[in-house]
């Protein structure tokens, strides 16, 4: 019975309904002017009860409010257990002239370059170079090789096979040719720890010559 009193009046209805009917149920209220305390309350209980029975629909969302305050900062956390120890490296390859390898020798197959200048009027000359690590053995050949006359022992600037010391000439002034290097320095010498080359001239007047170097380790 009141669900379809309800249905047909409504929340706001049917509260106002709900009111007049104790209203009517009581005369000494009405000729008071109002309602008593206990019939206030009455009203009220009857109007939650059917409010919670009967809800109203749903109104639309109203617009956001605006971004409260920052919070205050909390407090710091625990320290985190320790991580688990990673997995050891291998073991890296002695290094030459080292702890591990304290005699300073170029181990086979290490390649190591370098460069060589001068400037001369003599008939003849030298110049001397010294390799950055001595070597266990005696270079097994020695090329002289122009820049744009690569070899097969030397291929290119920088670059000697296994056992071989390349001489590269970059720059011969005033002509090319205008030397002629010595190449059997070296074979009745220890030349593990370096060289000295000699050179005949072929012109007269002042003369300059460069290049690099080369020499894998037999």
């Amino acid at each position: 019975m009141i669900s379809r009193i309800h249905s047909k009046l409504g929340t706001a209805g049917f509260v106002v309904a709900i009111v007049a009917l104790v209203a009517a149920l009581s005369g000494a209220a009405i000729a008071a002017g109002g309602l008593t305390k206990s019939q206030e309350k009455q009203v009220k209980k009857i109007v939650k009860q059917e409010v919670k029975k009967h809800p109203g629909p749903v109104g639309p969302a109203g617009p956001a409010g605006p971004a409260g305050a920052a919070g205050a900062k909390g407090a710091t956390g625990a320290t985190g257990a320790p991580g688990t120890p990673g997995k050891d490296g291998k073991d890296g390859e002695p290094g030459a002239c080292s702890t591990s390898d304290p005699t300073c020798v170029a181990p086979s197959g290490a390649l190591m370059t370098g460069d060589w200048s001068f400037v001369s009027t003599d008939v003849e000359f030298g110049f001397q170079l010294s390799y950055p690590l001595r070597l266990a053995s005696n270079p097994t050949a020695v090329e002289w090789v122009e820049v744009t006359s690569p070899t097969a022992s030397c291929p290119g600037l920088r670059e000697a096979a296994k056992g071989v010391l390349c001489i590269y000439m970059e720059n011969n002034a005033p002509t090319s040719g205008n030397f002629n290097p010595v190449t059997n320095f070296g074979q009745t010498q220890d030349v593990r720890s370096g060289f000295t080359a000699f050179l005949s001239r072929k012109a007269a007047g002042e003369s300059f010559a460069l290049g690099s170097w080369a020499i894998t380790a037999p």
